[in-house]
C-alpha cells in the first residue's frame, strides 16, 4: 500500500495484512493479452461500419444535412426538406385547396 507523504529516498510503499497474490492460469493471461492487444485492420474497419450504421439507422433528416460540408448543398437540401415536410406534414392530414 503507498506511504502518503513519503520523500523520495524512503519506503514508498508498506505491506498490509490482508494482501494477497491471485494466480491465473497462462490460458486467462493469454486470453486478456489477446483482448488487450491492437485491434486488426478488418476488425477497426468492422467497427467503423457498423458505428455508420448505427448512426444511420438513429440520424434524422437534420442530422444527415447538418454533415454535409458544402454549405451551398447544405442550404439546397434544407430547402427541400423543408418544401418536403410542408407538403406532408406530421399530423398526414393536408388543407384542402
Amino acid at each position: 500500500m503507498p506511504i502518503e507523504d513519503s520523500l523520495p529516498d524512503e519506503q514508498q510503499s508498506e505491506q498490509i495484512s490482508n494482501a494477497f497474490i491471485l494466480l491465473q492460469p497462462a490460458t486467462v493471461r493469454e486470453c486478456v493479452r489477446h483482448m488487450l492487444r491492437k485491434p486488426s485492420e478488418f476488425v477497426r474497419a468492422v467497427a467503423e461500419k457498423l458505428a455508420r450504421q448505427k448512426k444511420l439507422d438513429t440520424a434524422t433528416v437534420d442530422d444527415v444535412i447538418a454533415e454535409v460540408q458544402s454549405s451551398e448543398l447544405r442550404a439546397i437540401l434544407a430547402r427541400v426538406g423543408a418544401s418536403g415536410d410542408s407538403a406532408n406534414p406530421p399530423s398526414g392530414h393536408t388543407e384542402a385547396l
